[in-house]
């Protein structure tokens, strides 16, 4: 998924790179040596505004990226996540 260091996002986090505008993928290390994932539809390094008008929807709703729309964002970027809807 071409991650790449996450700056200020976390000691353990890795990120998509600024180039990839959507389908933003973002890996989160844990003590416990467990990794959370936080799929996005906008990249916060390249989309700024958008990504921040989708967090603030999901805050607003209290919802989370939808899993359909997260795993076309990243099909488009030819990374399988494994998850189909319909």
């Amino acid at each position: 998924a071409e991650l790449g260091k996450a700056g200020f996002f976390g000691a353990y986090g890795r990120r998509s790179p600024a180039r990839i505008k959507g389908g933003s993928l973002e890996a989160s290390g844990h003590d416990d040596k467990s990794v959370s994932f936080d799929v996005d539809l906008w990249n916060a390094k390249s989309e700024f505004k958008r990504h921040q008008e989708e967090v603030a929807w999901n805050k607003d709703n209290k919802a989370t990226t939808h899993p359909a729309d997260a795993a076309r964002a990243l099909n488009k970027r030819g990374v399988q996540s494994g998850v189909s809807c319909k």
